[in-house]
């Protein structure tokens, strides 16, 4: 198994992917900034670079049956997007009350989390009131 963790572009993250901790390989995903997961999904152009850089990836590292775990509801266009080129998997973890965050915007995120949700092959959850918010 190898995992390929994202890397987004910012102060100190490499251009090129890299080697991270043993056996993890640091993935920049083209599009998509530090600070843009925070409050909305991803759309537009910045998900087809995503898309490119990602169709690159998987060409140059031979990636056939992937699983993506997502831990925000900004990444849900793009697991459906490769599900649909790709048939990867998605697996959607749950960390948190997105909207909780004074910096992040409730209505857009749950409706995206609701998204993320219902596109993944499995939704996880840290705590048993995310759990049922989940269900």
């Amino acid at each position: 198994m190898r995992v390929f963790y994202r890397s987004l572009a910012g102060s100190g993250e490499p251009e090129e992917p890299a080697d991270g901790a043993p056996g993890v390989t640091l993935l920049p995903i083209p599009g998509v900034r530090r600070e843009d997961p925070a409050d909305r999904p991803l759309k537009g152009a910045a998900l087809e670079q995503a898309l490119a850089g990602l169709s690159l990836s998987r060409d140059r590292f031979g990636l056939q049956d992937v699983v993506l775990l997502a831990q925000s509801p900004f990444w849900a266009p793009l697991g459906a997007s490769l599900r649909e080129r790709f048939g990867w998997r998605t697996v959607y973890d749950c960390l948190d009350a997105h909207e909780a965050f004074s910096t992040n915007r409730a209505g857009v995120l749950e409706d995206a989390e609701r998204a993320a949700a219902s596109s993944a092959e499995l939704v996880v959850a840290t705590s048993e009131p995310l759990r049922r918010r989940m269900a």
